[in-house]
C-alpha cells in the first residue's frame, strides 16, 4: 500500500504549485538531514538509485 506521498508522486504530473510545493518539502527535508548529520559526527552517506 502506498503512503499519501508516494501515491502523489506516481500519479503523474500535478498543477505546478502543488509541484513547487512538493519540491520544496524533499528539498527542506534533505537539507534538515544535513543538519542533523552535522552534528552526529563522522558518518557516511550513500545516495543510489535502483
Amino acid at each position: 500500500m502506498l503512503s499519501k506521498d508516494e501515491s502523489l508522486f506516481v500519479r503523474g504530473l500535478l498543477p505546478r504549485l502543488k509541484e513547487l510545493s512538493f519540491s520544496f518539502n524533499v528539498f527542506f527535508n534533505l537539507i534538515k538531514a544535513f543538519w542533523k548529520m552535522h552534528f552526529i559526527g563522522p558518518c557516511v552517506t550513500v545516495f543510489a538509485s535502483a
